[in-house]
């Protein structure tokens, strides 16, 4: 009972940490994003800011961004504020048009001095910049999507009517630029550190490798002993040692192999430092990775006991 304890304590111990380190991630990636507004929900609140409400669903050549899968688009003009609300079929309509207003933004107002603030995380993504007296902001939240621009001494206005929506609020309308432009180099860290942990779970698996080709961990030790052994005459060994060594061979590919995914995944989220275009890979990376090695202890776990329990 003892020595199954010692066994079972390291394994319990690794899937408390990736439990947490995967709660932590969904919660970073999803947490804080916008409920999609109605089109109503829009219009009330434009009229209750004392705008103007004008519906262009009908008329597509008035839209900014026109795109085939717009429901609707609700806007407003009023002396230098201009504010246009986007209904799509699908989020990755909205992430088009964001994408369309984020390059006319950054394209042809920016300058220097300024204040940049972008958030992005799955599903959402927000970009805003205050640059030679115009105030631009744009945003998408699954399947809507926002464009505003006006003075920047007006901004306050527009801000006004996302919190009425429920867009934004006062601290994330407000917070530093600095803190924002941290958020991309924050997952560079995050896949970096999933790198050795990649290689502990690996590692779980490595027993499956030896024992396919009935060697025992005692003869493993034994044969790798000289310094001279390289990792590549292990492999070769194992496969001559093997009765099934095509099954060998796949397994010390796939052993191979599994680093591969962190490594570039590591890369990619380095990459969308300089780029908006790979956020939502990134996004959808911070989840599979950890999800991955997880996955690597417990099936390295289950396969040993089952398939090879004969073989210590």
């Amino acid at each position: 009972m003892e020595k199954f304890t010692k066994k079972l304590l390291p394994i319990l111990v690794f899937l408390l940490i990736f439990s947490a380190a995967l709660f932590g991630v969904y919660k970073l990636y999803t947490g804080g994003v916008p409920k999609p507004a109605t089109e109503q929900e829009v219009k009330n609140a434009i009229t209750n800011v004392g705008f103007q409400v004008t519906d262009i669903s009908d008329n597509s050549s008035e839209i900014t961004f026109y795109n085939d899968n717009v429901i609707n688009c609700v806007l407003t003009n009023e002396n230098d504020i201009h504010f246009e609300f986007y209904t799509c079929h699908d989020t990755e309509s909205a992430a088009e048009i964001y994408s369309q207003a984020h390059s006319l933004i950054y394209t042809t107002r920016m300058s220097y001095p300024n204040i940049e603030i972008s958030n992005r995380k799955i599903n959402y993504s927000d970009y805003s910049l205050d640059a030679d007296g115009i105030y631009s902001i744009t945003m998408f939240t699954e399947n809507t999507a926002v464009y505003a621009c006006c003075n920047s001494e007006n901004k306050n206005k527009v801000l006004e009517l996302l919190s009425a929506i429920n867009y934004v609020d006062n601290k994330s309308s407000t917070q530093s630029n600095r803190e924002e432009n941290l958020f991309p180099l924050m997952k560079v860290v995050f896949f970096l550190i999933c790198i050795p942990m990649t290689l502990l779970g690996r590692n779980s698996l490595y027993p499956i490798v030896y024992k396919s080709a009935g060697v025992t961990r005692k003869e493993l030790d034994k044969y790798s002993e000289d310094p001279e052994i390289k990792h590549r005459d292990i492999y070769l060994w194992l496969t001559e040692k093997s009765s099934k060594p095509q099954l060998t061979k796949v397994l010390i590919m796939m052993f191979k192999l599994l680093m591969l995914p962190v490594f570039i995944a590591s890369i990619i989220s380095f990459l969308g430092c300089f780029t908006q275009k790979l956020n939502e890979t990134i996004n959808q990376l911070g989840i599979i990775i950890p999800a991955m090695i997880v996955s690597m202890a417990i099936i390295g776990r289950i396969l040993d006991k089952h398939l090879f329990k004969n073989i210590k």
